[in-house]
């Protein structure tokens, strides 16, 4: 391999470098996209009965939200 800490590359080294599909496809594996990075939801598993009091907001949450999807009629 090369030092990353170099300023330069040595060319013979450079020019035997190859990137191939299977890179690329492992690649996807591990990331994410930069336009997905900033994105990404984490959906925590917190239940209605979870969250004490505010009972007002949580209806109001539930008619706006949970309704609509669960009868999109």
């Amino acid at each position: 391999m090369f030092d990353l800490d170099s300023e330069t590359i040595d060319a013979e080294l450079l020019n035997s470098l190859k990137v191939t599909a299977e890179h690329f496809r492992k690649a996807m594996g591990e990331t994410n996209p930069a336009a997905l990075r900033e994105t990404v939801v984490e959906v925590p598993n917190v239940k209605w009965e979870d969250i004490g009091g505010l009972e007002t907001v949580k209806t109001q949450l539930k008619e706006m939200i949970l309704f609509p999807i669960e009868h999109p009629e």
